[in-house]
C-alpha cells in the first residue's frame, strides 16, 4: 500500500516569464509539486521524494518521518530520483536524519540520488556517511529498478518532426564532462544545409542540466539564429526552469508550440 503526502508550493516571488510560444503568448512558470510516497514492508519502508528538496519543502519530509516512527532495525530508504532540486537545507537534514536513526537504532539508506545532490555530498565530504542502494522497484521490498546510482548524458538523438522542424532529444545529465559533446551534436544539426528552420530541443528525458548545460545550449541558440534558423524548448523540467531564472536566461528560449508536430 502506498501512502501519498502531495503539496503545491508556488515559485518564490511574482509569476516569472520563463518565454513565449511562437504565437506571442507568454509561458509562466508553474507551480511546483512536493509529493512524497511511502511504501510500508516487513523490514522498514521506502519515502520515495518527488519535487524541490529545500528550506520549504524538507519540513514535510520531516513530519512524514516522524508519523513513520520506524523501529528499531528496520530501514528506511529515501528514494532521491525523482528530486529536481536539493539545497543545503537538504544536506542539513540528510545529516539529521542519519544521527536520529543511528540515535533510535534503525538504518537510513539514500538511493537515487540526483547529480546536484551527489556533488553536494561529495564536495562536502559527507558522501562518507551515508549508505546507497539502487532505487527500489515500486512496490517490490528489496529489489531494484532499472535506474543507477548516476546516470550519464546520452547523445542527442534527432528525428524529423514535420511541419518544417527536427525535434533534439536530450536526456541524461549535462554537466561540465558531457555538454562539450552536446555543443558538438547541435552544432553539426544546424550547420546541415538540409536542417530544417525549426530545431525543437526535446528536453522530457533531460536529468540535471549546469551551467555548462546552459552554455551548450546558449550557443547553439547564436549559432542558429546567425544561420536563420529558430531553437525552441520542449517539456523542460522544473530543474532546469529553475536554472534559467536564477541566470535570467529564460527569455531568450522560445516555448515550442504543442501539437504542431506529429512526432
Amino acid at each position: 500500500m502506498v501512502t501519498r503526502f502531495a503539496f503545491s508550493t508556488p515559485c518564490s516571488g511574482e509569476p516569472t516569464v520563463m518565454g513565449s510560444d511562437p504565437n506571442g503568448d507568454q509561458a509562466m512558470l508553474p507551480r511546483t509539486i512536493f509529493a512524497l510516497d511511502i511504501v510500508r514492508h516487513s523490514r522498514g519502508a521506502v519515502v520515495s521524494v518527488t519535487g524541490d528538496l529545500d528550506l520549504e519543502t524538507c519540513g514535510h519530509l520531516t513530519e512524514a518521518l516522524d508519523a513513520l516512527a520506524p523501529d528499531g532495525g528496520q530501514t528506511v530508504t529515501l528514494d532521491l530520483a525523482a528530486v529536481t532540486f536539493m539545497g543545503t537545507e537538504a544536506l542539513h537534514l540528510l545529516l539529521g536524519l542519519r544521527d536520529r536513526a543511528r540515535a533510535e537504532g534503525w538504518s537510513l539508506h539514500l538511493s537515487g540520488v540526483p547529480y546536484v545532490g551527489r556533488r553536494v555530498l561529495e564536495l562536502t565530504g559527507t558522501h562518507r556517511l551515508f549508505v546507497f542502494r539502487p532505487v527500489p522497484a515500486p512496490g517490490v521490498p528489496g529489489g531494484t529498478a532499472d535506474r543507477p546510482y548516476g546516470g550519464g548524458a546520452r547523445l542527442p538523438h534527432a528525428d524529423g518532426g514535420g511541419g518544417g522542424s527536427v525535434v533534439v532529444r536530450v536526456s541524461g545529465e549535462l554537466d561540465v564532462e558531457r555538454a562539450p559533446a552536446l555543443g558538438r551534436a547541435l552544432q553539426a544539426q544546424i550547420s546541415r544545409p538540409d536542417c530544417p528552420p525549426e530545431i525543437v530541443l526535446d528536453l522530457a528525458e533531460l536529468g540535471f542540466c549546469d551551467s555548462s548545460g546552459l552554455n551548450a545550449l546558449l550557443r547553439a541558440l547564436a549559432s542558429a539564429e546567425e544561420r536563420g534558423r529558430r531553437l525552441t524548448l520542449r517539456n523542460p523540467s522544473p530543474q532546469f526552469l529553475r536554472l534559467l531564472r536564477l541566470t535570467g536566461t529564460g527569455h531568450l528560449f522560445p516555448l515550442h508550440a504543442a501539437g504542431t508536430e506529429g512526432g
